[in-house]
């Protein structure tokens, strides 16, 4: 199912297309080099990372040698938020296709490449400290999420609530 799509989004060459596809399958892992978790609490409060020069934002980043896209999409929750996450469970992928000129210095698949998306029930948290990439990660009431989060990033957010708690009445 496509949660949502984008057209000509601004951080691949152009013209391009994006689509958020919730899927229990995981993407391509060859045209995969990025992975997400969407963290979440047993309470129902959303945890985000909060990138020095980007914002709020989903924890994640590149996945390195040696990791599949669930342990790259961990490591990122701990680092980026400090959230540690058990029942984790694919949620869906970004697909991205994209038409444009590739810059020459492009590290990632074209015309073709993913992003991995996990949700993850927040088991615990590590002590934070702020670092050159991130600031104190945000949690989130629904209320709030509503009110602070892009559009995009609160429906995957709710999609995750919906697969890790589904049916269950959350704490605004």
């Amino acid at each position: 199912m496509i949660l949502y799509t984008e057209i000509n989004v601004s951080y691949l060459p152009q013209p391009n297309k994006v689509e958020f596809i919730l899927s229990d399958e995981l993407a391509p892992v060859d045209l995969t080099n990025t992975a997400f978790m969407v963290p979440v609490t047993r309470s129902g409060l959303y945890i985000a990372a909060n990138n020095h020069r980007r914002g709020v934002e989903i924890p994640g980043g590149h996945i390195e040698r040696g990791e599949t896209p669930c342990s790259a999409a961990h490591r990122e929750a701990v680092e980026e938020a400090g959230a540690w996450c058990t029942h984790i469970r694919a949620l869906g992928y970004l697909k991205m296709t994209s038409q444009g000129q590739v810059p020459a210095d492009w590290k990632y698949p074209h015309p073709l490449g993913y992003q991995q998306f996990f949700a993850g029930e927040v088991l615990w948290f590590s002590p934070y400290q702020v670092n050159d990439e991130c600031d104190f990660p945000g949690l989130y009431t629904i209320q709030d999420a509503q009110q602070k989060l892009k559009p995009n990033m609160l429906a995957i957010y709710e999609a995750a609530r919906q697969k890790l708690f589904p049916g269950r009445q959350m704490i605004g």
